[in-house]
Parts: C-alpha cells; sequence; structure tokens
C-alpha cells in the first residue's frame, strides 16, 4: 500500500510510486483541478502535477495522471492523513446521499472541527517497526482532546536512528483506551528532543496561516479533501511539511455555493491544536 493511502481504500487500480513519481488512477474531475491551479498561489500546497497517460501498472490498462511522490528519498516516511472540511456532500448530491454523508459527519469530528483523522503511519524506533491507524481506529475519535492527543503521538514519533538498522512494516490495532498511557510516555521520553518538535510545529504553523489566507482569497470550495503531513522519521527538522491531496469532488470560484465547505475550520483547528501543544 501507497504512503499515500493510509486513509485510503483499496480499489482495482491503485496509487503507484515509482521513483520520485506517484502514479494515481485518474479522474477528470481531479486532473481538472491540477491543471486550473498550475498558475495559482494555491500549487504551492499540492504535489507537482505533470501529465496523465494510459499505462499497465499491474492492475491492467488504466489512464493515471503522474504527480510528484513527496516522500521520495525518505528513510522513514511517517505520514498522517486529515480528511478536511465540514461537510462531506455538495448541495446538489441526493437527499440520499446528503443524508448518509451528514450522519458520517456528525458522527466524527468533521461537522464541529472541520476535519477529521483518516489514517496514520508512525515509526517506532524501540520495536523497529511501522505503525499504521487507519480510518477506522479514527472514527472513534470524537473530541477536540482525542484530536490533539493524536497529533502529538504523530510529531513526537520522530528521533535519531542507526542507518545500518532493518526495519518491518507492522499494523497495530490501536484504540481510544491506551491513547493516554502512549500519549503520557511520550512526554515523559527522555529521549524526545521537545524543542524539536516545537520547531516541527512552528514550520507547520507558519505554512498553514500562509494556507488559510490563500484558500480564502481562491474561493474554492473543495469536499472530500484531505491534508497530508509527512516527515522523516531520521530528519524531522527539515522534512517536516504537508500537501493538499485527492480532488475528486472540487468547485470553483465562479460556483455559487450557500454552505461553505468548512476547509477553513479545518486548517484553524489545526493551528489551534499545534498552538496548544507548545504551550504544555
Amino acid at each position: 500500500m501507497s504512503d499515500f493511502q493510509v486513509g485510503g481504500h483499496k480499489g482495482k487500480a491503485q496509487l503507484v510510486p515509482i521513483g520520485e513519481f506517484l502514479y494515481k488512477p485518474n479522474t477528470e474531475q481531479e486532473a481538472s483541478f491540477y491543471e486550473q491551479v498550475q498558475h495559482s498561489p494555491l500549487s504551492q500546497f499540492l504535489p507537482k502535477y505533470y501529465s496523465k497517460e494510459n499505462i499497465d501498472l499491474g492492475f491492467g490498462s488504466f489512464t493515471y495522471f503522474k504527480m510528484q511522490n513527496v516522500i521520495h528519498g525518505m528513510n522513514h516516511p511517517c505520514v498522517l492523513d486529515l480528511k478536511m472540511g465540514c461537510r462531506t456532500w455538495f448541495e446538489d448530491s441526493s437527499p440520499e446521499k446528503i443524508k448518509s454523508k451528514q450522519n458520517y459527519d456528525n458522527n466524527t469530528t468533521s461537522t464541529q472541527y472541520g476535519l477529521r483523522f483518516c489514517g496514520m503511519r508512525v515509526f517506532n524506533k524501540d520495536t523497529n517497526i511501522f505503525v499504521q491507524h487507519d480510518k477506522y481506529v479514527m472514527l472513534q475519535m470524537q473530541t477536540y482532546d482525542s484530536l490533539k492527543q493524536m497529533m502529538k503521538v504523530f510529531l513526537t514519533s520522530h528521533g535519531s536512528i542507526d542507518k545500518q538498522e532493518k526495519f518491518k512494516f507492522s499494523t497495530s490495532l490501536f484504540t481510544l483506551n491506551n491513547l493516554d498511557t502512549i500519549v503520557n510516555d511520550l512526554h515523559t521520553n527522555p529521549t524526545i528532543n521537545h524543542s524539536i518538535v516545537d520547531v516541527m510545529i512552528d514550520k507547520l504553523l507558519l505554512k498553514l496561516n500562509l494556507l488559510k489566507e490563500i484558500y480564502e482569497k481562491e474561493g474554492y470550495q473543495i469536499i472530500s479533501s484531505s491534508l497530508f503531513l509527512f516527515y522523516d522519521y531520521d530528519d524531522p527538522l527539515s522534512t517536516i511539511d504537508f500537501k493538499m491531496i485527492d480532488f475528486a469532488h472540487w468547485k470553483d470560484k465562479n460556483h455559487k455555493y450557500e454552505i461553505s465547505d468548512g476547509y477553513i475550520n479545518g486548517i484553524q483547528t489545526i493551528i489551534t491544536i499545534l498552538k496548544d501543544l507548545k504551550l504544555n
């Protein structure tokens, strides 16, 4: 599974990383978004988009669009997928679909906080494995405190590592019952350099505030998109970053809509969480 799919679902055609490129199954709607924003200030927050290609990457012949693999070259990439927005439906969707999506949004943190955790993968030095938490686990998270604690788990997974060490991939059953214990262990762990975490947070805050300003000016409405946060466990300070991904459902500023997508609410929630983590 690609690192871009920590929160996604499996289908016939998959995301396929090949070196510095990532091939994503094409949808005209998503490709048109990348093409439209290439010369927009918003483009700096997206993976680079290159072209569309009809190729067989092991799943049969499909049309893919070639984009930047933002974690290419990282030794131990830690990634976090945040589903952005207060709602995951458009006004012109069917009543049945709207009701279903509203129920989903209302029973997670989406409606109130403008985002929900969709998936995460971090490297654990002590066990020498990657640990993955999928979107079904994240559906248990319904409070601001649980969002903040999970962000802390993501940011404090860094550290130095002997590059000769081998590692293996593993999944882990994660529940809210042990989240407090995990966070407490991280907070008291003497190997964690909390000044590094503060610098990581500062870098994210600077870019998030810029994204918030530009997103408001550009006037897009983006539904069910994700904010993809990432860093290399071996070098968190220079690699901590994020990109906007997944644009299958969007409308531009020329479309008149009465209900906000809530994307700005989600950005503000992340900003608030990061500021809270710095204070604690």
